[in-house]
């Protein structure tokens, strides 16, 4: 046999098996599909909540840095050519 083969062979016979994460016992209000679970939220908010925020207040700066920049050199270059639109 060559070594293609039996590491082949091993590969087949023995499968890996999934790998099922154990995250304890949800909260009842998760469990029951509540609208608004508090203490979820809550317990979420450092990891997941917090950079989202953050992420999204910087991107609209951005977004709104970038607007206003075009529109006063927009200002300017119409202020420079004396055109009424």
């Amino acid at each position: 046999m060559s070594i293609p083969d039996t590491v082949l062979g091993s590969v087949l016979a023995d499968p890996p098996q999934p790998v099922i994460p154990d995250y304890g016992e949800p909260d009842e209000c998760v469990r029951a599909n509540g609208e608004f679970c508090l203490r979820w939220f809550l317990h979420e908010w450092p990891s997941i909540f917090a950079p989202a925020l953050i992420q999204h207040i910087q991107l609209s700066a951005l977004a709104v840095i970038i607007g206003f920049t075009l529109a006063f050199f927009a200002a300017l270059t119409a202020q420079d050519r004396k055109s009424v639109v």
